[in-house]
């Protein structure tokens, strides 16, 4: 169950899942500005 105080994000684009996590987390952290490890989706 995913916490309440949880955020979501959603970026439209192509992704190519075939670059494994280190890619697809480096991925949030340019396009998105975010961390991956900051707990959210």
């Amino acid at each position: 169950m995913i916490p309440a105080n949880t955020h979501i994000w959603i970026v439209a684009g192509v992704t190519d899942m075939r670059r494994g996590l280190t890619g697809l987390s480096a991925t949030v952290q340019t396009a998105l500005d975010k961390n991956p490890l900051a707990g959210d989706v």
